[in-house]
């Protein structure tokens, strides 16, 4: 065979071997590319996995935070019973005397004295202690503005945001009473007032119900004292007011 020949037989033998190289480079980078792209969905199959176990654990730690809220409220309620026991042990024990004097000028005359319920009395602290909260509150506010008290329960509301107001045997909120409990009831100055301790300046929007014949309601007075009136109809409130503030308008 001469030169001419054998070029012309080697020369398509030449292009297919190069044809066959080339795929097997491309066959080579595919599956490069293909190992890659399991390697990344395997990485993101790993992070959903893991999202999924940290809002698993997230989960359990708010159930759990919510469960420790309800024990501590729980305990708090147990400790008040237990002290109001011990309380009720003591009186027994002592002698038969008379009986003792109204708990405060206002209180409603009963043949036999109510004993709070557990639930009842941590009720009552918590009323009590927040309308001392307003009374300092629309005391200082008052003296900031030479002796004017606010006309506006939002102005009260921010300051006892602001500052806390530390009282004795205060456990914190049980029952949720904040300044949407209490209304203004004066808005006057406190300057050149007779009788300040008689004047009321706050109370609580709605008498409480304590049993059949009992309601209180608890009112702030220009002295920055808080007591707690009583009556026996929640209607009756208006003639307990006029008697400790004779001068009410």
């Amino acid at each position: 065979m001469t030169k001419r020949g054998l070029f012309a037989v080697g020369l398509p033998l030449l292009a297919v071997l190069i044809l066959i190289w080339f795929q097997e480079r491309r066959s080579a980078r595919l599956e490069q590319q293909m190992a890659t792209l399991q390697s990344q969905i395997a990485a993101a199959e790993n992070v959903q996995q893991d999202n999924n176990r940290l809002q698993e654990q997230l989960k359990s730690a708010t159930d759990e935070t919510d469960r420790l809220n309800g024990e501590v409220a729980r305990l708090r309620a147990e400790r008040i019973a237990i002290q109001k026991q011990n309380a009720a042990l003591k009186a027994a024990d002592r002698p038969p005397s008379t009986p003792p004097p109204p708990l405060d000028p206002t209180s409603v005359p009963r043949t036999q004295p109510y004993h709070y319920t557990p639930d009842q009395s941590a009720y009552f602290t918590e009323r009590l202690d927040f309308g001392k909260r307003i009374g300092e509150a629309l005391r200082v506010l008052a003296n900031d503005d030479n002796g004017q008290l606010p006309t506006n329960l939002n102005v009260i509301a921010k300051w006892i945001s602001t500052n806390n107001v530390p009282l004795a045997g205060d456990t914190g909120p049980l029952f949720g009473v904040g300044v949407r409990s209490f209304e203004l009831v004066y808005g006057g100055n406190l300057n050149g007032l007779a009788n300040p301790q008689q004047v009321i300046v706050a109370r609580e929007v709605n008498p409480v119900q304590i049993n059949a014949e009992l309601w209180t309601r608890m009112y702030v007075f220009a002295d920055g004292s808080v007591q707690r009136l009583e009556a026996t109809r929640a209607d009756a409130f208006a003639t307990r007011e006029q008697e400790v503030w004779p001068q009410h308008p």
